[in-house]
């Protein structure tokens, strides 16, 4: 397992803009006091490589202040759902991202200067999952503008406020797959007829509780399918034990 730290380097890598406005880098916000505030994160050179199984990925904030509404949520946070993700813009906003299916919920306190951990397992591994992504490649990590209130995390102003991603993955065994997104929906194991374990679960999973049983998956499947294997591919569990692998009508690597 590898284990990657990833710093915000520059202040133009962290932001917010409101109601759709231009981009301020003063802070991070989130949430909605009667502005829709949308914060954006962006992370370059993720050295982690197309298909990687993401065993954990938490994103640390700072909180600074929240203003307005009852102040008890935040909204979400998504990933920007793109191979390589660029430079915030006025074009490029955080606002204008196009979000992963995964998300995590905002997390916040009213005291200030509290770091408060996000996991954002689930949105790392649909980006990286996406066929078009490479290792070194930029993220990016948005607001939905959605809330009771608006909260802040500290801008970046020193290493001590700077917004660090750790990211623990597995690499492809031999250069194979550990699981390559939408069409491990359909893919299931069956051991003499019977469904013995659904892929998404085991692969895609959002709890990291069965992350054993998910790597060991991975393994016996990079070493018992062929490059390139289509339909149903035969694949043994145990000595004696046979099992069948559908994939359906897709490539596995």
């Amino acid at each position: 397992m590898t284990v990657q730290t990833l710093i915000i380097s520059s202040g133009a890598d962290d932001c917010y803009n409101a109601n759709g406005g231009t981009i301020d880098s003063g802070a991070v916000w989130a949430g909605n006091n009667g502005t829709v505030l949308t914060g954006g994160m962006r992370w370059l050179g993720v050295a982690v490589p197309q298909g990687a199984l993401i065993t954990s990925a938490t994103l640390a904030l700072r909180t600074w202040h929240n203003v307005g509404g009852s102040g008890t949520t935040w909204g979400k946070w998504f990933g920007d759902s793109v191979d390589n993700a660029p430079a915030w813009s006025g074009s490029s906003r955080p606002d204008q991202i196009i979000r992963t299916a995964a998300f995590c919920t905002v997390q916040w306190t009213a005291s200030n200067d509290v770091l408060m951990n996000h996991d954002v397992t689930a949105i790392i591994q649909e980006i990286v999952n996406r066929t078009g992504w490479a290792s070194g490649n930029a993220i990016r990590i948005a607001a939905d503008g959605v809330g009771d209130g608006g909260a802040s995390f500290r801008e970046l102003t020193s290493l001590a406020y700077a917004i660090p991603l750790v990211i623990s993955f597995v690499s492809p065994a031999g250069g194979g797959s550990t699981g390559r997104g939408d069409f491990m929906n359909t893919a299931m194991v069956r051991r003499r007829g019977a469904a013995v374990g659904g892929m998404t679960s085991l692969l895609i999973a959002r709890s990291r509780g069965d992350a054993r049983a998910r790597v060991w998956l991975n393994w016996l499947i990079d070493r018992l399918i062929y490059r390139g294997a289509k339909g149903k591919a035969r694949t043994y569990l145990g000595v004696k034990s046979k099992a069948q692998l559908y994939l359906g009508e897709w490539d596995l690597f």
